[in-house]
């Protein structure tokens, strides 16, 4: 990831069949923020 100060929080989309929880990490260089989110494996149910 690029330099600068790192945040981390858990965002929640609703949808249809309940909820996907995603891990959403950014750092705020100067003049940008780069952001990278990932979630577990969706089950087909």
């Amino acid at each position: 990831m690029a330099h600068g100060t790192i945040t981390e929080e858990i965002k929640i989309i609703k949808i249809q069949n309940g909820e996907i929880k995603f891990k959403v990490f950014a750092t705020h260089p100067e003049s940008a923020i780069f952001v990278v989110a990932y979630s577990d494996i969706l089950s087909s149910k």
